[in-house]
């Protein structure tokens, strides 16, 4: 299978982008007609017209088949499946004075992870130019990597005087980039003007070249460039930060350039692929989870992970035998968060009593006078008991 798959190096590593594995697509040879993917001489000739083919029909056993139909069905795949990462919600928006400044950005951006394997071998990054209906833009392809999940998304640099509202519909995230002593200001308010209508969930506002002058300004200058931008909706980031060189927490407070991926990281984006990590969390909550609704008919777990549907079903029955049974686990949790709330109470009518005494007995002129008690209800027998009754309960329930 690894020879056969080594013969299509383009499609194989775009199907497990797109979370395919190579059974996957053999699975999904099954759901094309017999005539579609050749001859099945296991068929009988009456039912080989609009026949499916079946997972024993499309093996290793039917080598040279196989690959035939690979041929076939990879580009049909591609059809059904299309690239999402080109749509505006994968785009990451870049405005900046100058495309120049913009692509600077963007390639420090990608210097930041190992996976940038363009900008770390050749120094460069080379922009991809696509044709589009107005009058062109630049694009570059990325790839977010994490622990989470790998997602195939592109930057879309504009320059600022040619932006328009219309280029940030659908577009989650929108970044400004901006270097020390242009008139920030005036652009951040046109920018404002023109994203007044959009609500991206990423807005970022990054300083490039401007950290030799933050010292002679100094931290109060600081602190009005964030209010300023943050009042128009855009996170500050000082782009001169890179993770190395500074501490991870600066005396400023502002982030650095890694808080670009971060925010980044924070979008569920349409080409997101879980990794195998991730995928094998989920199915051991969810095994967990059978367990629980399994056991619970012993030991009484599913009130703790009862669904809303049990909750309507016990609102709308009637009668005393429509009320659900609690389980022994949920009686004594209710009865152990009611002590908690019982002892709170009387533990606060203690302190204030005592807070009282306290405070007349420092009162001077007054220390001879005795002092009335304040004796909370039930006094000390029945703190005891609580007590008491609180441990005896959390024995029963964990032994």
């Amino acid at each position: 299978m690894e020879a056969l798959l080594s013969k299509y190096p383009d499609q194989i590593p775009w199907l497990e982008r797109h979370g395919f594995s190579v059974q996957d697509l053999i699975e999904s040879l099954k759901w094309y007609p017999a005539q579609q993917l050749g001859e099945m001489e296991s068929a009988p000739p009456e039912e080989r017209e609009g026949r499916y083919a079946t997972l024993e029909e499309v093996s290793e056993e039917n080598f040279d088949r196989l690959e035939a139909n690979l041929v076939k069905v990879l580009p049909i795949q591609q059809e059904l499946i299309p690239d999402m990462s080109e749509f505006a919600s994968c785009r990451i928006l870049v405005i900046s004075s100058t495309t120049d400044q913009a692509q600077q950005f963007v390639q420090r951006v990608k210097a930041l992870r190992s996976d940038s394997i363009d900008f770390e071998s050749t120094g460069q990054q080379t922009p991809v130019l696509t044709n589009t209906s107005d009058n062109g833009s630049i694009c570059i392809p990325w790839t977010i990597v994490n622990k989470y999940y790998t997602a195939d998304v592109h930057f879309e640099i504009r320059e600022l005087q040619s932006f328009s509202g219309d280029h940030a519909s659908e577009v989650p995230a929108i970044i400004y980039v901006w270097s020390c002593g242009e008139p920030y200001q005036d652009y951040v308010s046109t920018l404002s003007q023109k994203l007044q209508h959009h609500d991206p969930e990423v807005s970022l506002a990054v300083r490039l070249g401007g950290a030799s002058s933050v010292p002679a300004e100094g931290k109060d200058a600081e602190d009005g460039l964030d209010e300023f931008l943050s009042s128009h909706g855009l996170e500050y980031v000082d782009g001169d930060r890179d993770g190395a060189g500074y501490l991870d927490e600066d005396r400023s407070g502002v982030p650095g350039l890694p808080r670009v991926i971060d925010a980044l990281s924070t979008i569920m984006w349409p080409s997101l692929v879980q990794s195998a990590a991730t995928s094998a969390r989920k199915s051991r909550a969810r095994e967990l989870l059978d367990w629980a609704r399994v056991e619970e008919a012993d030991d009484g777990l599913r009130a703790l992970i009862s669904s809303n549907d049990d909750k309507e079903h016990e609102v709308g029955s009637s009668g005393a035998d429509a009320a659900p049974k609690k389980s022994r686990m949920q009686r004594e949790m209710d009865e152990l968060e009611k002590w908690l709330e019982e002892d709170d109470i009387g533990r606060r009518r203690m302190d204030d009593a005592q807070a009282w005494i306290a405070r007349d007995d420092a009162t001077d002129g007054w220390s001879d006078i005795p002092t009335p008690m304040i004796r909370t209800p039930g006094g000390d027998q029945t703190s005891l008991a609580l007590t008491t009754t609180s441990q005896n309960l959390l024995v029963h329930q964990w032994t």
